[in-house]
């Protein structure tokens, strides 16, 4: 029996923040010696041979190359799903001139394929001022991991976020928190990790709809009086004290800013004695 050995190529699965699975091909080559007594029959019959997962082509003295291709069929993405440290077996029987079969024994070895994200995650809508919990499902909502070994492994890192804080809560779970007085779109970036030291990079996006800030008072709010003080020349003999209020009010994303200088003024009248 002859034998060859071959790695399952890891395609492309990430370009930039898009996925694309590509179709690899994989082979390798060997060399059958051919003896037969019968005079002119020490050759191979030439042709290509099927294998369960790939194919051999013979070519009459000897040489022969297997191929496979990975992720195109059924066929192939059986070899696809090979994590690292697995391996199958694919057997082409093989003829030579005169009929006489020999069997060539190809085995595949897997390797690591890292995780594919086919594009970045929208994330449920959140709200100004208001911390959210974001869930290990919900960022890989958008990834798979083709080995069989790294189902269900897959893992969530180095999650960041460009308008806030994001704390891990060692559960499966992210709370994030807004940058104050913020709304509007939200990016986070973070790395897909698998079983077997596999990396991508990808990232997800979120809205946070605007909330109704209060309106915040400052100035002069208190004021003093002094009885037969201050006294104003009119026939009511009236006292009086003034001063300032500012009026602040943050509206939809801080794009005006609305001040209202209000003076107050506050005024008693006092009785002839």
């Amino acid at each position: 029996m002859s034998g060859g050995y071959v790695d399952d190529r890891s395609p492309d699965h990430m370009h930039g923040n898009i996925g694309k699975i590509w179709n690899d091909e994989i082979h390798t080559d060997g060399h059958l010696n051919i003896v037969d007594p019968d005079s002119g029959e020490s050759h191979a019959k030439t042709g290509t041979y099927q294998g369960t997962h790939g194919h051999v082509i013979l070519q009459s003295n000897g040489d022969w190359s297997y191929y496979a291709s990975i992720g195109q069929d059924a066929k192939g993405r059986a070899i696809d799903h090979l994590g690292q440290g697995e391996s199958m077996t694919d057997t082409v029987t093989v003829k030579s001139t005169d009929g006489t079969t020999h069997d060539i024994v190809i085995t595949i070895h897997g390797d690591n394929d890292r995780p594919y994200c086919s594009g970045e995650v929208q994330l449920n809508s959140g709200k100004e001022d208001l911390a959210q919990t974001i869930t290990t499902a919900q960022l890989l909502a958008n990834t798979i991991d083709v080995d069989s070994n790294d189902a269900g492994q897959l893992s969530v890192a180095n999650l960041k976020a460009d308008h806030g804080t994001v704390f891990d809560n060692g559960n499966g779970t992210f709370t994030f928190t807004p940058s104050q007085d913020y709304n509007g779109q939200v990016h986070f970036t973070y790395d897909v990790k698998d079983a077997h030291s596999g990396v991508t990079h990808t990232g997800a996006n979120m809205l946070l709809t605007p909330a109704g800030d209060a309106a915040h008072f400052s100035g002069t709010d208190t004021g003093s009086l002094t009885e037969d003080k201050h006294v104003q020349g009119d026939a009511q003999h009236t006292i009086f004290t003034t001063g300032v209020l500012d009026v602040t009010d943050l509206t939809l994303g801080k794009t005006t800013l609305e001040q209202l200088e209000t003076h107050m003024l506050y005024m008693t009248h006092m009785a002839e004695h």
